[in-house]
């Protein structure tokens, strides 16, 4: 098994989901959610499952869980 960390800057209350790779390891999230009682967090968490769809097996939040930028971390199965 092999795992990394990316670094994710997320936009809330987004009009429509989506992920963007900026950079190595640097991705741009929006989610509908809106940041309140870790709603935006779990959908984080949901779209990088959906983009990340077949090579990861364990997708969570390692730092950030109350800001904007978020450090996760994606253990993929070999």
């Amino acid at each position: 098994m092999s795992a990394e960390h990316i670094r994710v800057d997320v936009e809330t209350g987004a009009s429509k989901e989506s992920v963007h790779k900026i950079g190595l390891n640097l991705y741009a999230v929006s989610v509908c959610a809106k940041p309140e009682q870790g709603k935006a967090n779990k959908c984080v968490l949901e779209v990088m499952r959906r983009y990340f769809s077949h090579s990861a097996r364990v997708i969570k939040i390692v730092s950030g869980h109350h800001a904007p930028r978020k450090t996760i971390l994606i253990e993929r199965s070999n």
